[in-house]
């Protein structure tokens, strides 16, 4: 995890919607981040729908011409770990560039990452997770059988 990262995660509060629309943006950032890095969920793969894909569509939708907009379309159904934390760091970075340059961030946030669910984020097959659980487990997971 990137110094970066490691803001995202000890300094944002998950727990409500922010008050801010830059707020909203950092929250849903640490979203993916964190499910990432405690349990090796991905954008539009497996349980990662019901957990990311929401905070990514908000981020996508709602900073369409945004560089992290690119960022999130490139990241959707990757399953190959080390390329997905990369990607996970170049996020990082462009919501920091991004907050810092002030473009928009500023307003009212109107929005709770949340609302952005689609049916489709629900259509997961557990028993395929299951199944794949270590396939696209964080690279340094330990397989254990037991």
């Amino acid at each position: 995890m990137t110094e970066k990262e490691k803001i995202f995660v000890t300094e944002v509060d998950q727990a409500e919607p922010a008050i801010t629309a830059g707020g909203e943006l950092f929250r849903a950032v640490t979203r993916i981040i964190t499910r990432f890095h405690r349990y090796g969920e991905m954008i539009g793969v497996d349980v990662g729908n019901e957990t990311c894909n929401c905070a990514a569509r908000f981020i996508r939708e709602t900073y369409p011409d945004s560089p992290m907009a690119a960022t999130i379309k490139a990241m959707w159904g990757l399953t190959w770990a080390p390329t997905y934390e990369k990607a996970i760091a170049r996020l990082a970075d462009e919501t920091v560039a991004f907050a810092q340059s002030g473009d928009g961030l500023n307003g009212e946030n109107k929005w709770d990452f949340t609302d952005f669910d689609e049916p489709e984020d629900r259509e997961w097959n557990e028993e395929e997770e299951e199944q794949e659980e270590y396939t696209h487990a964080h690279p340094f997971a330990v397989y254990d059988p037991d």
